[in-house]
């Protein structure tokens, strides 16, 4: 592979000084030019940084309110130093309309000699300038005195608000739902299940014991007993819950989870009537429940629900 030889690289560092009384290097900020520095050399260790340090414009004067510095780079790839023969490669830097560290010349590469970016007037536009073209400077407009104030800031439209979510209802006293993750595989099996309230915000667990205790400190609800029938069968297993609580005649409300094969369907022994329907007990439809692999055996989440009569005890009398 040809070797490329590149040019001179040259790195300017330009800094406000304290104040407009500060003399050259008394740097504003020097711990975080210091810092730029130690970037640069860690990334070009043969590239010494030059620091070039300016006299701001004073903060106090009414028309601004932070120091402010103009830096101009004038570049032309193909221009002629007076009194000399060879084009050479030319950049000039100019900080608050001074020139700074003079002209940086070197010999241009092939493929930084370029054409004019303008034509004359007198020629075509593929015709070749008789003469270089004089040196194209970038930015524009010309170097800003030091008085000259700066543009207004842009400003932004501050973006939407975001969206707030808007708040929970007031949980129903009396109403609960149960989540069930019952897990299979081999002869192991578990039942985990989360108590939530009728907003769906955990109370209590997950846990995999079989009762869900019920509330203390003055509040009313009732014990929940879970079992679970043939707990490593998918298409045989049933989980069925008890309230412990007595709402008479020995009566504790009860319902389940059918089995997920076969023409079995949920029953709810409610102890009243009134309250045997799906909004007061019941589960998901234990066919409508997938199933999904697990390692070597099976898992599935649903939902059941309940009504705590401890809290309608008079309703059951």
């Amino acid at each position: 592979m040809a070797q490329v030889k590149l040019a001179r690289i040259q790195i300017l560092v330009i800094h406000p000084r304290t104040s407009t009384d500060s003399e050259e290097g008394d740097l504003r900020f020097p711990a975080q030019v210091q810092q730029i520095v130690s970037e640069i050399n860690g990334i070009l260790p043969n590239v010494e940084p030059v620091i070039i340090d300016y006299v701001a414009i004073d903060s106090e004067q009414p028309q601004h309110e932070i120091k402010h510095g103009t830096v101009l780079v004038q570049y032309d790839p193909n221009q002629r130093p007076p009194g000399q023969q060879d084009r050479k490669a030319i950049v000039k830097v100019w900080v608050q309309g001074d020139q700074v560290e003079g002209d940086i010349t070197w010999d241009p590469l092939a493929n930084q000699r370029k054409r004019s970016l303008f034509r004359r007037q007198d020629q075509g536009a593929c015709a070749e300038p008789e003469e270089p073209s004089t040196m194209i400077t970038l930015p524009s407009p010309a170097p800003t005195s030091m008085n000259t104030p700066p543009p207004p800031p842009e400003t932004e439209t501050p973006p939407p608000p975001e969206p707030t979510e808007a708040p929970l209802p007031l949980a129903e006293p009396n109403v609960f739902k149960i989540r069930i993750h019952q897990t299979m595989e081999h002869e192991t099996s578990s039942v985990e299940w989360t108590l939530l309230d009728s907003n769906e915000q955990t109370i209590a667990g997950p846990d995999t014991t079989s009762t869900i205790l019920g509330s203390s400190d003055g509040d009313t609800r009732s014990e929940v007993q879970i079992d679970v029938e043939s707990p490593t069968n998918k298409d045989e297993t049933r989980i069925t819950f008890t309230i412990k609580t007595d709402v008479g005649g020995g009566c504790m409300p009860s319902w389940n989870m059918a089995r997920s094969s076969g023409s079995e369907t949920s029953f709810v022994a409610a102890c009243n009537p009134a309250l045997a329907d799906a909004k007061a007990y019941g589960c998901d439809d234990p066919k409508k429940v997938e199933w999904k692999p697990l390692n070597a055996g099976f898992e599935r989440t649903s939902m059941c629900w309940w009504l705590d009569v401890s809290k309608v005890t008079v309703g059951l009398g």
